[in-house]
């Protein structure tokens, strides 16, 4: 049991995340997915609140019930 903790800027979400995620899930553990609030750019087009809506839906499955997530902010 536990918790896994993921911490990234999750833009572009793609399968490899969720292969990740999945593995933590499978082996029993809930996951807690932080979003780095990073200046938005070309290599960043969202902001960290487009990418928890983002995340909501990809992961809404799992929402509240073995996946929450948050916004994170990195000083530094």
């Amino acid at each position: 049991d536990g918790w896994a903790m993921f911490i990234g800027r999750w833009q572009p979400w793609h399968a490899g995340h969720r292969w990740l995620i999945d593995q933590q899930l499978n082996q029993g553990k809930k996951v807690l997915l932080c979003v780095r609030d990073v200046h938005q750019d070309e290599n960043n087009p969202w902001s960290a609140w487009q990418i928890m809506m983002n995340l909501s839906e990809k992961l809404n499955d799992l929402i509240n019930y073995k996946i929450d997530i948050l916004k994170c902010l990195l000083l530094e």
